[in-house]
């Protein structure tokens, strides 16, 4: 069955594994369902699966807190994504609006895409501080990467992203411990409403 989002939308399912495949029919939430009737919300795009599904009326509102209205850096007026080899899998320019996109993400599910992409565009969001020590080296800002990690969480749950989903995406694209124990902790304890 194709699914056609224009919008965020809210569903919900009573099948024991949930499969849903994006529009290249490649894994887009997978999910074994607990309880008797599992609610889920999809972004907009197209969908494919073979459960049985129906449509809420409204999406699946999440109480992610605050997102901040105004960038700390100007945001430009376009954003250039290149595709060349990046040890960080993703980094921006926030003076050019160049984002620097590994290759090897093209493979990896839209999801984790997303979150990679919307961590990069919430360094407009906050200040991190990358310093350099007496011998060149950059010391690594992990308080001002989390809360970034943070912002992207909170944007995916807006865009229609799934708690789950943003766990599997931080758990997979994170080296920094105490960053995923924040991301683990915050998609656990965020509140819903059907």
């Amino acid at each position: 069955m194709e699914i056609f989002c224009n919008k965020v939308k809210g569903f919900c399912s009573s099948d024991k594994m949930l499969k849903i495949y994006d529009s290249n029919h490649r894994p887009f939430y997978f999910k074994k369902n607990l309880k008797n009737k599992f609610f889920f919300n999809l972004p907009k795009g197209i969908y494919f699966t073979e459960n049985n599904i129906s449509e809420l009326k409204e999406p699946i509102r999440y109480d992610y807190g605050l997102i901040p209205k105004r960038s700390v850096k100007p945001l430009p007026s376009k954003f250039t994504l290149i595709v060349e080899r990046n040890p960080h899998k993703c980094s921006i320019d926030t003076l050019s609006g160049k984002i620097f996109i590994d290759p090897s993400i093209n493979n990896l599910p839209k999801f984790i895409k997303d979150f990679i992409i919307c961590h990069e565009l919430a360094h407009f969001y906050v200040t991190v501080k990358h310093d350099k020590d007496k011998y060149g080296s950059i010391i690594y800002d992990s308080v001002g990467e989390g809360k970034c990690d943070l912002l992207a969480n909170k944007w995916m749950l807006r865009r229609g992203y799934n708690p789950s989903q943003i766990h599997l995406a931080s758990g997979l694209t994170l080296n920094d411990c105490k960053r995923k124990s924040k991301t683990t902790n915050f998609n656990k304890n965020v509140k819903f409403y059907i």
